[in-house]
């Protein structure tokens, strides 16, 4: 497996993402072609694990760290910045806010669950009383 990544400038618009040479379809278009409960009975029998990945629990996982990144106070920018400085580049603004709309592919979204629990844990100590 080969990880790219890319190096940006501090323009946040640019692109910086931990994905790799997967070119699955992201989790948002997984989801969305999974037939809905009015759609069909048979949504029982489909999987919303890909690859051994929940997709249904990154998908909570991603709503819950963007609520209580909100609420803390903070920016997807400032989330950013404070992983790149940890975790190197890779983890830009543009990365959070992919993650946060699940417009990443499985294999990306469960290299970057883990180092975002584990930011988030440091963020309600820091941040908590706000």
């Amino acid at each position: 497996m080969h990880i790219h990544i890319r190096f940006s400038s501090s323009d946040t618009n640019e692109k910086s993402t931990i994905d790799d040479d997967d070119t699955s379809p992201t989790i948002a278009t997984t989801l969305a072609s999974l037939p809905t409960n009015n759609e069909s009975t048979l949504l029982s029998n489909c999987s919303t694990t890909i690859d051994g990945i929940n997709l249904e629990e990154i998908k909570h996982f991603a709503k819950a760290f963007k609520l209580r990144r909100l609420a803390l106070g903070l920016t997807q920018t400032q989330v950013g910045q404070a992983l790149s400085v940890t975790r190197g580049p890779a983890y830009s603004q543009s990365a959070i806010c992919r993650f946060e709309k699940l417009d990443i592919t499985p294999k990306s979204a469960s290299k970057i669950k883990p180092v975002l629990e584990k930011w988030m844990h440091e963020a309600e100590l820091k941040y908590g009383d706000r």
